[in-house]
């Protein structure tokens, strides 16, 4: 679940300048806490040119079956939201893989493992720009169209 802290809560700012950008646009990374027990923090500038400091939980799941089905990576949540912010698979043979938001599909089906296809693929986000998000009460589901083993993992949090 997301948590927004005041600025004045944090008591710990480190400040990451090693960005190599050189123009009055460079990004500078800050990570922060507001406890005793540091945790990472990311900011969003709003429309109104405010500084949103929000603090998640992120959680992992396994993608790990053999099998051609569905199948559930993260189970549904009744009241909240899953975002997934980074995902890493493998294939070990040839098959479609399909992701799902619940029974809705969210991609076609990609094709892996064959001659001249990918064996894998990492995508990757953030708190703020997740690459999938469900709806309240829907998992996240991977179809495999083949009986091949797909791994790999899902980073994601829950968001009402």
């Amino acid at each position: 679940m997301s948590q927004y802290i005041e600025p004045d809560l944090v008591k710990n700012i480190a400040i990451d300048e090693n960005d190599a950008a050189t123009t009055s646009t460079k990004k500078v990374l800050i990570y922060g806490w507001d406890s005793d027990t540091p945790q990472k923090v990311r900011l969003k500038v709003n429309s109104d040119g405010e500084v949103l400091i929000a603090k998640q939980t992120l959680l992992q799941a396994a993608i790990n079956f053999s099998t051609a089905a569905d199948h559930t990576i993260v189970a549904a949540d009744a009241t909240n939201k899953i975002k997934i912010v980074s995902m890493r698979l493998t294939v070990a043979g040839e098959t479609n893989l399909t992701f799902k938001r619940g029974t809705t599909a969210v991609s076609g089906a990609m094709d892996f493992g064959g001659t001249g296809e990918p064996k894998g693929m990492v995508d990757g986000g953030s708190v703020f720009n997740p690459i999938l998000e469900t709806n309240a009460n829907e998992a996240f589901i991977i179809t495999s169209s083949a009986a091949v083993q797909v791994s790999g993992w899902v980073r994601y949090f829950k968001e009402a």
